[in-house]
């Protein structure tokens, strides 16, 4: 077994050893290590804070400006509209006396109203006047020019080939040119009259070959350049006359009126 070992001389005594009081550790008494606190070092002096408002300098300036405008936003609207009311206070306040005058007016011009809308819808437009007896009209390639007309005739023709109307013949002289660049036919089937009713009348061929020297409107080829003159006859009731007549080219065409009334 091994001799204790001693200290070194001039070596530190860890049992002899004592921190001054006012060291950071503290005292051992006796053998056994007893702890005697010594005295704590202070604690760090506190930061100061600041307020709120102080950290957020941002969201502050936002509040103080929003409170700002709505401050000035009431203040103006309020003096907006009372402006706004003392405005309309004046102005309404002369109209006042003659607030009755529109509605005792009214009724007058709503009659007014309905005596034109009345004269309008009574009113007709001008209609348009057809071209007149010697006016040379078109229709297709033939040129017709009416030349005379010759009411109330009870019969035409002489002797045997005499046509007597069942109410009265109406004569209607015309000539028929062709101003197309081949021959065509005339007819005289494709002719027609009205009555101011609208009731058409067609010729009458036999009353139309009775007439001396006639036969050429029945059906006739006329060349390019040419014309021919005949009379037309229509058998009207009594009393009834021709206003108008239709002249055509061929049975298929459109046609071409003219008045004779």
């Amino acid at each position: 077994m091994s001799k204790k070992q001693q200290p070194e001389q001039g070596g530190p005594d860890w049992q002899s050893q004592i921190h001054s009081p006012g060291g950071q550790g503290g005292a051992w008494q006796g053998n056994t290590p007893q702890w005697q606190p010594g005295t704590p070092p202070l604690p760090p002096a506190p930061q100061p804070q600041r307020n709120w408002f102080a950290r957020h300098k941002v969201i502050s300036g936002l509040g103080v400006a929003a409170i700002a405008v709505i401050v000035i936003t009431t203040a103006t609207s309020g003096s907006g509209s009372g402006d706004a009311n003392a405005v309309g206070a004046q102005t309404s306040a002369p109209a006042a006396p003659t607030s009755q005058a529109p509605a005792s007016q009214a009724p007058s011009a709503t009659k007014a109203a309905q005596k034109a809308t009345k004269q309008a819808e009574h009113t007709k437009a001008p209609e348009k006047k057809s071209p007149g007896i010697g006016t040379p009209v078109r229709d297709g390639k033939f040129e017709f020019t009416v030349t005379k007309v010759v009411r109330g005739q009870a019969s035409v023709g002489e002797d045997f080939m005499a046509q007597k109307a069942q109410g009265a013949y109406t004569l209607v002289y015309l000539t028929v040119k062709n101003i197309g660049d081949e021959a065509r036919a005339f007819s005289d089937d494709n002719q027609k009259v009205m009555d101011s009713t609208g009731r058409q009348f067609e010729a009458d061929s036999a009353a139309d070959l009775s007439i001396q020297n006639n036969d050429n409107v029945l059906f006739s080829q006329i060349n390019p350049g040419n014309s021919i003159q005949g009379v037309l006859a229509f058998d009207l009731p009594k009393g009834v006359k021709a206003t108008s007549m239709e002249l055509h080219d061929s049975m298929f065409s459109g046609g071409v009126k003219v008045s004779i009334g």
